[in-house]
Formats: structure tokens, sequence, C-alpha cells
């Protein structure tokens, strides 16, 4: 696919690559301050890929770049600081806020694009699984930096790489799988693992069923609508 097809397309199939190596990078690399600042660096990339994809104005490409700028700057001088807990808490924190931004630059293209084509896309698609994944990396981070705050694990039987192990617990929660191999042991632990359940359950059976069930009616035609289908029967 050529960039000027990529461009302000809505679509989102790099974008969701770009989400899934981020999962696979933060679940194999060891827990270190450059395995840090390589996936905040991958989250920016899908950032800036999503908001490629959507054919943002100048404007938007500007403040964007801006905020990029100083978060990898911020991420670059902690990780070049250590371990420390305030360094960890910074690289969290920006990885977090990146993942969001990714997350919300998805949603809103996937919603324009919709609303420009009268129809949901195979992109449609992608682009609501691109945000369930993101969903994932965002509180898995706030599971990282609950732990740095507190100066101790908010999850039980963490091994060394304590951050893969964040992020397999969100993505189980998320799933509502329940494995209870690792367990939330701190209130405000508890009670986003709650909050990650309820949300991750709820995307599915309502965001997730709309649109695939509506691209497979509407696939090549206009957006159906309560009002058609009523009309059809």
């Amino acid at each position: 696919m050529e960039l000027a097809e990529l461009k302000g397309s809505y679509r989102y199939g790099l974008v969701l690559l770009l989400t899934v190596l981020s999962v696979a990078v933060q679940m194999a690399l060891p827990d270190t301050p450059a395995s840090l600042l390589l996936q905040a660096s991958m989250m920016a990339a899908t950032v800036l890929t999503a908001l490629f994809a959507e054919g943002a104005t100048r404007t938007q490409w500007r403040r964007l770049i801006v905020v990029i700028a100083v978060a990898m700057v911020a991420l670059i001088a902690a990780s070049i600081a250590g371990r420390g807990s305030t360094e960890r808490g910074v690289m969290y924190s920006l990885s977090g806020v990146l993942a969001a931004s990714g997350a919300i630059i998805v949603v809103r293209g996937v919603v324009a694009g919709i609303r420009s084509e009268q129809r949901v896309s195979l992109h449609s698609v992608l682009g609501v699984v691109t945000v369930y994944l993101l969903a994932g990396l965002i509180f898995a981070f706030v599971y990282s930096l609950m732990s740095t705050i507190a100066g101790s694990p908010v999850l039980s039987h963490l091994g060394a790489d304590q951050h893969a192990e964040q992020v397999y617990f969100s993505f189980i929660t998320l799933a509502t799988v329940g494995y209870g191999d690792i367990v939330p042991i701190v209130s405000a632990a508890r009670m986003t693992a709650v909050f990650e359940g309820l949300f991750g359950q709820l995307y599915l059976v309502t965001v997730v069923a709309v649109i695939v069930s509506n691209a497979s009616r509407g696939r090549g035609g206009p957006l159906s609508s309560e009002g058609d289908r009523a009309g059809g029967s």
C-alpha cells in the first residue's frame, strides 16, 4: 500500500500491526529502561500512524508532534537516569499517555470514516480491535505505575520482569478469562481490575458486536439503519 493511499483513508491495518508488535515486545523483553524506551517508541509510532491514516490537519500534526517530542525527551532522560522509582514512574506514565492518545485518535477516525462512507468497512473493524488492544496496554501501564508509586507489587506472584507479567494480567482481565495465577492484592488494583473486566466485556458485546454485524450487512453498501431493516422486512 502506498503512503498516499493510506493517508486520510481510515485504514487501520498498519496501526493494528504496530499495536500487536508493541504487545509482543512488552511481553518478550526484559524489564529494563532500554526496553521501556523501545516500547514507548513503538507507542509513538502507532500514534503517528493512526494520525496519518485519519488525514489530520497541520494543526493537529503540530500539536501531536510537540507532545510526542516532549514525551520522548523525558523518556530518554528517564532511561539514562536508571531504574529509580521516579524514572520508572515517568516512563510508565508517558507510555500510558501515548497509548491513550492512540486509542482516542483511532476512535475518532473510525467514527469519522463510518460517517464519511456511510458504511462499516473492514478498516472500521480493524480500528475497533486496535482500540481494544490499546486499552489492554493502557491498563497494564496503570498497574505498573501503581506498583512504582506503592514501592511494591500490587499484583501477586510476579517474577523478575514485572511489567511483562502486568501486561499479561491486563489482557487476561480485559478478556475476562481469569486464570487466577496472578491476582490484585491491594484495593486500588482490585478496583482497576474490576473496571477493566467490565470495560472489556461491555466493549466486546456492544461496540465490537455492532461494528461486526453492520460490516456483514453493509459490505459494499450504505450503513444499515433500524428504519431500513424495518422497511425491508
